[in-house]
């Protein structure tokens, strides 16, 4: 029997417990939540295939669960805990084969050093899924040298959501990000919805180490869900939200695949194949630093005050 854990159990994390319902094994699976109310509501969504043995053990502490090992560990919780849930793993002795990180990954510059001595000797991957999406792979092979990219649309999340399309370009190209230029983002900070994090709006602008480039604009007004690829002999317009795209001038229906959907995937390939389509750790964290590492300067001009953590998950 397979043995998964799920750290945090909130919004993401019970769509990642939906999804192991969709696979043909048993498994034991562990939800780890301080929170007791959002672990029942995980467990209330979750419906075992009843042609397997799938249980839910529920835990409020990683302490609980000490000494234990699983073969999956998706670490779903907000930016501000993850490094710390990473260093009580390890404390506590809570071995995995594989773990999966939610991004935006850490806060701090300096934490994605410091998790390599944690998720060691675990093979680590984070969830930027589109390199999942059956379109997309489908566009790679379409792709030969560099390409200039935009995206845009209102209130996407720019801060927490930039990372999934530099991941997808890198995927894409095969390049390096490079470098990110944050003149173009509003001098103000914006509050989000949940309480202690911030956003900016404008627009971030990627360099790549092959010469592809990347525009993320976010808007405060109305503006379409909209990614634009261009490159050698490649026009590639896509519209997710819509189920659109058109690669030349030819349209092609498209359809983005749900998380509860995905986890599905890449639980089960890791457990046949040893390896996911997710982007490995040290792959992710180049892209995390480079726009942390701005995104902060950006904070710190427009606040006067010299912050080592970005407020953003």
């Amino acid at each position: 029997m397979n043995k998964i854990l799920i750290i945090g159990c909130g919004q993401l994390g019970s769509r990642h417990l939906q999804s192991l319902a969709l696979l043909k094994r048993d498994l034991e699976i562990c939800l780890v939540d301080p929170n007791a109310a959002g672990l029942e509501k995980a467990v209330s969504l979750f419906q075992a295939n009843s042609e397997f043995k799938q249980t839910i053990r529920t835990h409020t502490s990683l302490q609980e669960i000490k000494n234990t090992s699983y073969d999956i560990t998706i670490n779903a919780s907000t930016s501000a805990a993850r490094l710390e849930i990473l260093q009580e793993m390890k404390n506590f002795e809570v071995i995995t084969n594989f773990l999966i990180l939610e991004k935006v990954l850490f806060q701090k510059l300096s934490d994605y050093s410091d998790a390599e001595k944690y998720i060691s000797p675990s093979k680590t991957w984070v969830n930027c899924p589109r390199r999942m999406y059956p379109f997309y792979q489908d566009l790679k092979k379409s792709i030969s040298g560099k390409v200039q990219a935009e995206f845009a649309a209102q209130n996407w999340g720019l801060c927490c959501n930039s990372v999934h399309f530099i991941d997808l370009i890198q995927y894409l190209t095969g390049e390096t990000p490079l470098q990110v230029s944050t003149d173009q983002l509003k001098e103000k900070v914006f509050p989000t919805k949940r309480e202690g994090y911030i956003e900016f709006y404008g627009s971030l602008v990627v360099e790549f180490s092959g010469g592809s480039s990347l525009r993320l604009s976010c808007t405060e007004e109305p503006c379409d869900w909209q990614l634009k690829i261009s490159g050698k002999n490649l026009h590639y317009t896509s519209q997710e939200t819509l189920g659109q795209s058109q690669l030349n001038d030819k349209a092609i229906p498209i359809r983005a695949p749900y998380q509860s959907e995905l986890t599905a995937v890449f639980v089960e390939k890791l457990l046949t194949k040893n390896h996911c389509d997710l982007p490995l750790y040290a792959e992710s964290k180049i892209a995390h630093e480079i726009l942390i590492k701005e995104l902060l300067q950006h904070y710190k001009k427009i606040t006067g005050i010299e912050v080592q953590t970005l407020p953003i998950t």
